[in-house]
């Protein structure tokens, strides 16, 4: 009886030890100030590179190579369906997937945070922001494009996008 006891105390304990792991807690609305500042640095400089619609601007808020999961003609990753877009091809042609109308109306309309998804994955919170990218129809749920941002030294960049029903 004092074994069962025992193991039970210890699977308790186990329990209580994995519940109270996850620390991190991914909320908007509980950044930091420090982070809130670099979120709102990154999308001023955003929104005006792609209302100057300059390439080497707008070059400046991605890490290259970056993951696009609808660019027809990347560089196919290994074992996924993504594409890898290195600064050679974005220069050559995929920087015009930042200069679409929508995103541009979406970006001068409203601020980083009212487009900003936070979630928890692999003990980190993940960042992006979206826009509808195509409306939905009748016979189309439409689409929304998000840009998924990481800090890297010290600022936000983009490190991916891809679009999602």
């Amino acid at each position: 009886m004092k074994t069962v006891r025992y193991l039970l105390l210890i699977l308790f304990l186990i329990c209580v030890n994995c519940i109270s792991a996850q620390t991190v807690v991914c909320d908007k609305s509980k950044m930091s100030k420090h982070d809130r500042v670099l979120l709102e640095k990154f999308w001023l400089q955003f929104r005006k590179a792609l209302n100057a619609k300059r390439n080497l601007q707008l070059s400046k808020l991605i890490v290259f190579p970056f993951e696009c999961g609808y660019c027809p003609n990347g560089a196919i990753i290994a074992k996924s369906v993504d594409r890898l877009v290195n600064r050679k091809l974005f220069e050559k042609e995929y920087f015009e997937i930042f200069f679409r109308s929508k995103l541009r109306r979406t970006v001068n309309n409203s601020t980083g945070f009212e487009n900003l998804f936070v979630w928890y994955s692999y003990d980190v919170c993940k960042y992006a922001v979206g826009y509808v990218s195509t409306e939905p129809t009748r016979d189309n749920e439409g689409a929304q494009t998000l840009f998924t941002l990481a800090k890297v030294k010290g600022e936000f960049k983009i490190v991916s996008t891809y679009t999602v029903p």
